[in-house]
């Protein structure tokens, strides 16, 4: 089953000013980063991604918001492309 993201097609992203993200470590911790020119004074754009950014670390925290996020994941109707989670046959 295709992913968005394998092994395959895996390529290290160049990392603009203002990009910001979460990484997934494989011992279970999260790592939240930014680029953001002034982390302690965010203009608006990266005030918005801070809100995102600790909206899914919120979710990755409490088990019922992740059900649902991992069942919205399974739909078809919302990635046209197949999301391989390891549970789809």
């Amino acid at each position: 089953m295709p992913a968005l993201i394998d092994q395959t097609n895996l390529a290290i992203p160049k990392f603009e000013k203002g990009d910001a993200g979460i990484i997934f470590k494989a011992n279970g911790e999260l790592v939240v980063w930014n680029t953001f020119e002034n982390p302690s004074e965010p203009n608006d754009a990266e005030r918005e991604t801070g809100k995102m950014l600790m909206a899914f670390v919120a979710a990755h925290k409490l088990p019922q918001i992740m059900d649902i996020l991992h069942k919205i994941a399974l739909d078809s109707t919302v990635f046209t492309q197949a999301v391989d989670v390891g549970t789809r046959q």
